[in-house]
């Protein structure tokens, strides 16, 4: 795999077989989906550009009912909205920055 045609075609091979359960559809993020012991599904976000700031759509395979952002003092309610096969969640990060957002199933 050292070579980039070899990368890229791993990770088209993976993208065509492993369902995703979220990710950004225009790759500023990196988003994993954590399940915490007592079934709460979490989504990390990571702006990895510590230069500017980033927009993109998170969106989770699943129907969302409600996502809060946990790392908001009190917790912040984040707006989610239908989308093709799932849900769609816009977020604006600043330079490097991340949060955690509950997402209600």
């Amino acid at each position: 795999m050292a070579g980039e045609a070899e990368r890229a075609g791993m990770v088209e091979l993976l993208a065509r077989h492993v369902p995703r359960s979220a990710w950004a559809e225009n790759h500023r993020f990196e988003v994993l989906l954590r399940v915490a012991k007592d079934g709460g599904r979490y989504l990390c976000i990571l702006n990895p550009n510590v230069d500017e700031a980033a927009e993109d759509t998170v969106r989770v395979s699943a129907p969302v009912n409600e996502a809060v952002d946990v790392w908001a003092a009190g917790g912040c309610a984040v707006p989610v909205r239908p989308a093709p096969g799932g849900t769609a969640i816009q977020l604006r990060l600043g330079p490097g920055e991340a949060t955690v957002v509950y997402i209600g199933m």
